[in-house]
């Protein structure tokens, strides 16, 4: 048998990846603007400046912030509690080469080039922190309906080579997305399960549940409900098991 110094095995860099997060850091030329709740808006700061591959940064706008340095591209449509609500998309491309050069001019690493889309809408301008709360009341549970589904929307239209999906607050856009594609699942954060239900749910639940998010009641069921609890975690972990074999999950 052949062993590991005989073989063959090339090098691969990923192609483009999209990464959604609430949590961001945006250095463009008039300055920086950030939501960091923890360690996940660190670790987003740090994808946007090494990232080995072109990095595609969804996010959406915070209240009273101001996101003029980034150009109007069009709108996303989502579905929510059976109203249709429309979004603006703004992006803003940054070039990691020019950034690096000026902050570290001897690094030899090959910085990304970064697209952000940062979607609008009141939904996402009324939250008073980055994470809404209470987790189990019903605007809490539209806005993740609304983030999950610009998400999908997005990946749709930018068709990039990997989904990476930090902790559970994207993790439903799996259900969305019109084109299977590879997911990176990772957890910043041990107590964060999506689980955000401590009641038991059954039928009339499921179907409240579907409501708000445009879903059956069927795939509400199976793809987020873990021991009769609503868990927005599941369905990423779901489809990972089911087109994946399980691989592409890291705590």
């Amino acid at each position: 048998s052949a062993s590991l110094d005989q073989l063959e095995v090339p090098i691969m860099r990923p192609g483009s990846v999209l990464v959604a997060s609430l949590e961001h850091v945006i250095e463009h030329e008039h300055g920086r603007e950030k939501a960091i709740a923890g360690g996940l808006g660190k670790v987003a700061g740090l994808m946007c400046r090494y990232h080995p591959g072109d990095l595609i940064f969804v996010t959406a706008c915070m209240p009273g912030r101001d996101y003029s340095f980034a150009s109007s591209v069009g709108k996303v449509h989502a579905t929510v509690s059976g109203e249709t609500i429309v979004c603006d998309v703004l992006r803003c491309e940054i070039d990691g080469n020019e950034k690096r050069q000026a902050r570290e001019p001897d690094s030899r690493t090959a910085p990304p080039f970064v697209t952000f889309y940062i979607v609008d809408h009141p939904i996402f301008r009324g939250r008073t922190d980055i994470y809404p709360a209470p987790q189990t009341s019903r605007k809490t549970l539209e806005f993740y309906s609304l983030w999950c589904q610009v998400v999908a929307r997005i990946i749709d239209v930018e068709r990039p080579d990997m989904f990476h999906c930090p902790d559970f607050h994207a993790a439903m856009s799996v259900m969305y997305v019109d084109r299977p594609l590879p997911v990176l699942l990772t957890l910043h954060n041990a107590e964060y399960q999506g689980s955000i239900s401590t009641q038991h749910m059954g039928s009339r639940e499921a179907a409240h549940l579907a409501e708000i998010f445009n879903l059956p009641s069927s795939r509400i069921v199976s793809e987020t409900f873990i021991e009769g609890k609503f868990c927005m975690l599941k369905p990423a972990v779901h489809y990972i098991q089911m087109r994946q074999q399980g691989i592409g999950v890291c705590a």
